[in-house]
């Protein structure tokens, strides 16, 4: 089995989370920014053809129809007027932001919002890996099957003692 360990998040202020969109079988995240080849598109023809806006980037992404839908609503406003909120659904793409090991999981998941988060361990096919600042061992991944459902920090690093030999 190919598990992959997430952490959800809550919501806080215009920033969704993942716990909610988790609970929903949203299997997606987000770059949280505009796709910038659509950007140059509505730049270059102001088109509001949804065929015109590839869900393809060329990272090899796709993005979501949702997210070129909310792009579409959205694209006459500069990125500066766009709320987290608005530059959270426009990036959203196909698979889950995870991680490949645990310990990379629980290191994420630390800081001031620690103790609303949760982890799950799920069986998926990785995508890409992640090559962002704090996602060493993260990875896009698409969602196959739940291991273990959402459960807090405490709960999980139990779980991990007792898949250890």
């Amino acid at each position: 089995m190919n598990a992959f360990f997430r952490v959800l998040t809550p919501r806080c202020g215009d920033e969704p989370g993942t716990i909610e969109r988790w609970n929903q079988k949203k299997y997606t995240s987000s770059h949280k920014h505009v796709p910038p080849h659509w950007r140059a598109k509505w730049n270059e023809t102001k088109s509001m053809n949804p065929d015109d806006y590839m869900l393809d980037a060329f990272d090899g992404c796709q993005y979501t129809p949702e997210a070129r839908d909310t792009f579409l609503g959205i694209a006459r406003l500069n990125d500066a007027e766009l709320t987290s909120e608005q530059k959270f659904f426009a990036g959203e793409y196909v698979g889950v932001s995870a991680f490949d090991n645990a310990k990379a999981a629980l290191d994420y998941g630390q800081g001031p919002l620690a103790s609303y988060m949760l982890y799950v361990v799920f069986e998926g096919a990785k995508l890409a890996s992640l090559k962002e600042e704090g996602y060493d061992g993260g990875c896009r991944v698409k969602f196959i099957n739940e291991v273990v459902p959402p459960i807090n920090r405490d709960k999980f690093i139990n779980w991990l003692r007792q898949q250890t030999p």
